[in-house]
């Protein structure tokens, strides 16, 4: 064991006292399991040596403070802005600046010459001068400058120039601030102490050097200050042929990664859960987490976890998101209220939130101010047992506080929207590290922290292409032609470094389980790593492939009957014979029972989308209906003749005015005016309007006797509390008296459609209009409903005038001239009501028994109707 041994040599060197040695690891964990090994080893107490990670090591011996990265960006953006009279503001510099951070870092790590790296080169002859350079060096930055001469030189070119020309006044002006403050980020406290410290501010006799198989430039200079004498480097070389022979590896193949988190399950076996600490799982994608940590079964006992638990998948996170995103992308258009859909979202997620006034979304400041109070009032109702939560809601405050106090010094100089992302992104960056004896238990850790550690048996999950190694995150300024050139890292060092561990860490080891998604994801390939490639062409004996299994069985969500309750009937009943019963009720009870019970007689409704920047084909179809009502609703009760529908369709603007009055009825209040949307709205309402008019043109002259108004027919009905006189009807769209053929007067019952036609199924018979399979049928029964009310109405109809039922499609109206609306059964018209009545009635009273007198409400045995349904998860169990 790499780490025993050593401890074994320092015992053997400097016997009990170790307190003038420091041992130094590239991270915090190595230094608990050398304490173990120290005292195993010894047999007594001894003096503990100094454990310095390398960062420590840095900080301990500067005058300087690292600045917390958003404080570094929004000071980083006040010296681009500066430098380059750029107004860009900060919400789009943040990306940028990130970037040019990243690139600022290394250069300082690898302490290259800035004033030189960062000149502006305008002349290949620029690079021959330097002469500090190798000729390979050179080379380099002569292939790449070589697309920059005048000769190549584009638009896209020149900017480049133009940028390269001012980092090295950005890099200076931004190290002045930062310094002026006390402050620096990593990279520059880093060279700060290399070119300023001494050899006497290291006092300790020796310092060991564990576990780097590279080292930093920067790292390089400290360690030839604190002197050679006193520095002894410990590392192990390794590669893929440094497998133990006895090493069986398993290979498997994972079709998600919910199950190769599940998987854990399964790999933790009694052996391996006995073996502690010397079991690890390693996640070579640490967004695994949280699947992971749900997958351990609960007889594994004490796991140490070193990854942080993702805090954007805590419920302190997503609350205070919602929250923030009410605040500053939820106002509607008109800024005048919040939108539904977010007031919804907020509200599901905390029922017990304080709801924002518009007031708290002016400014910055404001928004931050609620939301601080908001996460205040949570924490001090949350439970003191729910560590987890405590600890998410002690870093959301944090993270706030920290955004409200740069706001106020005047460092985040940003609006609203832009808080919003940025707080977001924070949210996703931040993790909650989790408490516990990490010398203790199963180890669930990433790859870098299996630096210097030793296991028997190991877990590597997500060990595919872009994930082991990981790729991207190396955006940069610097081309990569250049960071070669001056020595800086680039990602060819992170692979390097990723190999080390990885291959040092199998050294040590003889379970070993590697697993790969093979149907890939949004970060990562569905490929096996590299890696792993390499070990099946290195130790091909030692390999078993297998593939992972769900091995659980998939649960068929069934939807059953609704048994009906005495309560239920007489609800119904009432309903009927107080308010009535609508075609609409009618149609969705055979469409489908169940769900009529659920909307009818539960009351539930399917939540609208309440958001006030669209419309849908439900709202269109309302503004036609306003528009045709606003068009004629000066002439009801009157005869309409040709010149005046010519007068209607030639007055436009009046026109365009009813169009107009009838969006801003039927929209949603706050809808911004004017939009593309509601322009595009506006124009196809007018072109169907036009082709109504058109054929109403080719009818006049007519009467018009009433629009949208409600007519109903009474039947007595048999029901189980006696026989009752119930109501059964609804709206009419437009009420109007026409001449027929014969040049009598005839009253037409006209229902308008603005949807798509059933043109693939016919009504050829009475018992067809009640075939719930018939898609043409539900439009059938509600207008001949409406057309026997109104053949039975004294008031209307006083001369029992023929009735046409009439259906009037906007989207068939100008397909030919002669286009009629009068219903069909067959290839006859129907001139009247009193055709059909007979055989109408007795189908529509025995669904009418149907719905007050079945004992359950069935499910519909079409499949498609139910894809859509609202109440689909509730009528599924």
């Amino acid at each position: 064991m790499f780490l025993k041994k050593i401890a074994q040599n320092i015992i053997a060197t400097h016997g009990n006292n170790l307190a003038d040695i420091g041992i130094v690891f590239p991270n915090k964990r190595a230094a608990l399991w050398m304490n173990d090994y120290l005292l195993e080893i010894s047999g007594k107490p001894v003096f503990a040596p100094r454990y310095l990670p390398i960062s420590d090591l840095f900080q301990q011996n500067s005058h300087l403070q690292i600045a917390d990265h958003i404080l570094l960006v929004s000071m980083l953006h006040q010296s681009y802005t500066r430098i380059t009279g750029d107004k860009e503001t900060l919400d789009q510099f943040y990306a940028w600046g990130e970037v040019l951070l990243a690139d600022f870092d290394n250069i300082d790590k690898s302490l290259a010459p800035a004033d030189k790296l960062l000149q502006n080169v305008s002349n290949l002859k620029e690079i021959k001068s330097v002469d500090y350079l190798s000729d390979e060096q050179k080379e380099l930055l002569h292939r790449f400058f070589e697309a920059f001469t005048e000769d190549h030189e584009s638009e896209v070119q020149a900017k480049f120039l133009m940028l390269w020309s001012k980092l090295y006044d950005i890099y200076t002006d931004f190290r002045k601030r930062l310094a002026e403050k006390r402050l620096a980020y990593e990279g520059m406290l880093y060279r700060d102490v290399v070119e300023n410290v001494t050899e006497e501010r290291f006092p300790l006799n020796k310092y060991y050097i564990i576990g780097f198989n590279k080292h930093l430039k920067v790292e390089e200079k400290l360690f030839a200050i604190i002197g050679n004498s006193k520095i002894e480097r410990i590392s192990e070389k390794v590669d893929e042929h440094d497998i133990p022979a006895n090493a069986r590896i398993t290979i498997a193949q994972s079709l998600t990664d919910d199950l190769q988190a599940r998987y854990v399950a399964k790999w933790l076996t009694k052996e391996r859960v006995k073996q502690g600490r010397r079991t690890a799982i390693v996640l070579c994608d640490e967004q695994l987490l949280p699947n992971v940590v749900y997958s351990l079964p609960e007889e594994v006992g004490t796991v140490n976890i070193t990854a942080g638990f993702p805090l954007a998948d805590t419920f302190p996170a997503s609350y205070s998101e919602t929250l923030m995103s009410m605040l500053t992308e939820g106002l509607t258009k008109d800024g005048t209220r919040f939108r539904n859909s977010y007031k919804r979202n907020l509200t599901n997620i905390y029922p017990a939130t304080p709801m924002p006034t518009v007031a708290d979304t002016q400014s910055t400041k404001s928004v931050l101010d609620f939301c601080l109070q908001a996460i205040m009032d949570m924490a001090g109702t949350a439970s003191k047992d729910d560590e987890m939560k405590q600890e998410a809601l002690f870093r959301v405050y944090n993270i706030m506080s920290r955004l409200a106090k740069l706001t106020e010094q005047g460092f985040l100089n940003i609006q609203p929207l832009m808080l919003s992302r940025l707080f977001r992104q924070l949210l996703q960056t931040t993790t909650i590290p989790f408490n516990g004896k990490p010398a203790e238990g199963i180890q669930v850790m990433g790859m870098l922290e299996t630096r210097n550690l030793d296991f028997d048996s190991v877990l590597i999950l997500s060990c595919n292409e872009g994930m082991m190694p990981q790729t991207g995150g190396d955006s940069s300024v610097l081309p990569y032609s250049v960071k070669k050139a001056y020595q800086l890292a680039t990602s060819d060092d992170k692979v390097e470094i990723f190999a080390y561990n990885f291959y040092r860490l199998l050294s040590h080891c003889k379970d070993i389980t590697l697993v790969f998604n093979s149907s890939g994801s949004d970060t990562s390939p569905g490929e096996m790593s590299r890696f792993l490639l390499k070990l099946l062409v290195t130790h091909p004996e030692k390999i078993t492939k297998i593939a992972l299994q769900t091995q659980q069985q998939t649960r068929v969500k069934k939807s059953l009957p609704q048994p009906r309750t005495e309560k239920d009937t007489e609800f119904l009943v009432n309903r009927f014979t107080n308010k009535g019963l609508s075609p609409s009720a009618i149609n969705v009870y055979m469409s489908c029972e169940k769900k009529y019970y659920y909307q009818y007689v539960c009351g539930l409704r399917e939540e609208a989308d309440e958001d006030d920047d669209s419309v849908d084909a439900k709202a269109f179809g309302l503004i036609f209906h306003r528009t045709a009502e606003l068009m004629y609703g000066d002439f009801t009760g009157k005869t309409v003749s040709k010149d005046i529908v010519r007068g209607i369709m030639e007055n436009k603007p009046r026109l365009r005015r009813h169009i107009n009055q009838a969006v801003e009825e039927i929209c949603n209040e706050g809808m911004e005016r004017d939009t593309g949307m509601e322009h595009l709205l506006k124009e196809i309402v007018q072109k169907y309007i036009l082709r109504l008019l058109k054929d109403d043109l080719r009818l006049a002259p007519f009467r018009i006797i009433s629009l949208e108004q409600d007519y109903f027919k009474e039947f007595t009905v048999s029901t189980p509390f006696g026989e009752r006189m119930i109501k059964v009807g609804g709206t009419i769209d437009r009420l109007d008296a026409i001449q027929d053929a014969e040049g009598n007067e005839t009253i037409r019952v006209l229902d308008y459609k603005t949807g798509n036609p059933h043109t693939d199924t016919k009504i050829n018979t009475t018992e067809d209009i009640f075939d719930r399979s018939n898609k043409n049928a539900q439009y059938y029964r509600q207008t001949l409903l409406y057309s026997l009310a109104i053949k039975d109405d004294k008031t209307i109809n006083d001369r029992q005038l023929n009735v046409i039922p009439a259906l009037y499609y906007t989207r068939l109206s100008n397909s030919e001239e002669d286009y009629c609306p009068t219903l069909s059964i067959g290839d006859e018209r129907l001139t009247d009501i009193d055709g059909i009545r007979q055989d109408y009635e007795s189908e529509l009273l025995a669904v009418i028994h149907d719905i007050i007198h079945k004992e359950t409400f069935d499910v519909t045995e079409d499949t498609k109707t139910c894809a859509y349904c609202p109440f689909l998860e509730l009528c599924r169990e």
